[in-house]
């Protein structure tokens, strides 16, 4: 099957895989090469890199963290998959995020979802899509992982700015043809 691509709305010369899983190098730098990574950050890293991806649905195949860039290759399922996702799916995703002390005033607590998602009615459903959109996507896949990273960052460190240097890079990894 020969894969369709499409430029990927806001990331000039990006191209994703469309309808169909796929598998991504991705890689991006720190801002100056600045060797940010120490062992903790590392760690850090690495733990909110699998929350990120059991959120998005994501799956890590290889990744290499190095002082002041990361390399990840990942696959990506097709948006199709989302159809069959339970709400009880949704919410055990939900939580690997939210499911914290420190949970954003912004986002709603895994309870108040579970509750809203119980009700089905309007907001519940508004919500449930609002969330079900951030899932299978590379862009926001990323662009909430470096967040996520970089708040952690500068809290640690009293910092404040970007630690990236900019977006992430991203090459489709195909199969060899048979």
């Amino acid at each position: 099957m020969e894969a369709s691509y499409l430029r990927a709305a806001g990331y000039r010369g990006r191209l994703l895989v469309a309808g169909q899983r796929a598998v991504y190098h991705v890689m991006s730098r720190t801002a100056c090469g600045q060797f940010l990574f120490d062992e903790e950050a590392k760690r850090v890293f690495i733990n909110l890199l699998g929350k990120q991806a059991g959120f998005c649905g994501v799956d890590v195949l290889a990744y290499c963290v190095m002082g002041n860039h990361f390399h990840i290759l990942v696959a990506v399922p097709d948006e199709a998959e989302l159809e069959g996702l339970s709400d009880a799916q949704l919410l055990q995703r939900y939580r690997l995020l939210y499911d914290t002390p420190d949970c954003p005033p912004s986002s709603a607590s895994p309870d108040v979802l579970e509750q809203l998602l119980a009700a089905n009615e309007e907001e519940g459903q508004l919500l449930r899509a609002r969330i079900k959109a951030r899932m299978h996507d590379l862009p926001v896949f990323m662009r909430e992982l470096k967040q996520r990273f970089g708040i952690w960052y500068n809290h640690r460190h009293q910092n404040k700015g970007t630690i990236w240097g900019q977006r992430f890079t991203s090459v489709v990894v195909e199969s060899s043809p048979e």
